[in-house]
């Protein structure tokens, strides 16, 4: 066992104990027997003997139950931008498709903020994306370009085959990129690294040309509905059983499912919030994902 773990799972819930016994001891000391304090020595250090017992057993008892609640993963959900594939220039897909076109940044983060404000509702931003894309003749060849722009971080394909066919993990996608480019990274031996995704998904006419942008229902607020699902459809005895692992402010809606989560290498996250991101971790290959994840999170039951 490492270092880490020996002092998170044994010394600092013994020095907890130990403290906190220790001031109810003194504060047993303040509260005198028959109003008064005129006791024997005797009786007197055997109070404070047993309220130090009673009270380390009490602290001690409810930390151990409480650091033991995080149960073994058997699933794993990640979002696909920045957390699959390397953050080059800080650009979602999104972004690089508007690029590509002759747009400006501003213009495609304008409809973000509209979204965000409740100004229009994600598939009516999907809508006028569509419009805009339309505008610039965007076809299936576009996201084969696009696609070229975006690289899976080193070990992604190794590590994820080994979380599923080694470790027997259940592993899915939850993403507010386009199907069609997680198809095109993947190949199509998609099946063989993940039991399901989502993402936005591109219609495209018998030309190839754009047709509509159906949104998907499963971003921001929705992947803590996605999380629910699949802990319902894995039979799950609960959504902690999850690991999300995100890296973005519209991931940052998975924690109220009730999933473990973990920020990898943050962009836009509040990722030192403890309460929406349980852990959060820097890496620059699948491979140290991998043995972080080993380290941190049992996978079943000993």
């Amino acid at each position: 066992m490492e270092k880490e773990q020996v002092l998170s799972n044994f010394v600092y819930p013994i020095l907890t104990s130990i403290i906190g016994g220790l001031i109810l001891s003194y504060v047993s000391l303040l509260i005198p027997l028959k109003s008064e304090y005129e006791v024997s020595y005797i009786w007197l250090w055997t109070r404070i003997f047993l309220v130090f017992v009673i009270s380390f057993t009490i602290i001690l008892f409810f930390m151990t139950k409480y650091r033991n609640k995080t149960k073994p993963i058997k699933v794993i959900v990640f979002d696909f931008d920045g957390t699959l594939t390397y953050n080059n220039g800080l650009r979602s897909s999104w972004e690089k498709i508007w690029i590509h076109l002759g747009y400006k940044v501003q213009d495609c983060q304008q409809y973000l903020d509209q979204f965000r404000q409740g100004k229009i509702d994600h598939q009516e931003w999907c809508d006028i994306t569509c419009r805009k894309f339309k505008e610039k003749n965007l076809t299936r060849g576009t996201l084969e370009s696009i696609s070229k722009e975006i690289q899976l971080m080193d070990g992604v394909k190794e590590i994820l085959y080994k979380l599923k066919n080694e470790d027997h993990l259940k592993l899915y996608i939850v993403s507010g990129s386009i199907i069609q480019l997680i198809e095109i990274l993947f190949g199509n031996n998609i099946d063989d690294y993940f039991d399901g995704y989502k993402a936005n998904i591109m219609l495209f006419h018998i030309d190839n040309r754009l047709a509509k942008i159906e949104g998907t229902k499963y971003d921001f607020e929705g992947k803590a509905d996605f999380i629910r699902k699949i802990a319902k459809k894995e039979k799950l005895k609960s959504p902690s059983e999850i690991l999300f692992i995100g890296n973005s402010d519209n991931d940052e809606y998975a924690y109220r499912s009730g999933a473990q989560t973990l920020c990898f290498n943050p962009k836009n996250a509040n990722f030192r919030n403890k309460r929406i991101w349980h852990r959060h971790f820097r890496a620059d290959s699948f491979f140290d994902l991998y043995d972080y994840i080993k380290k941190k999170y049992p996978f079943e039951e000993e």
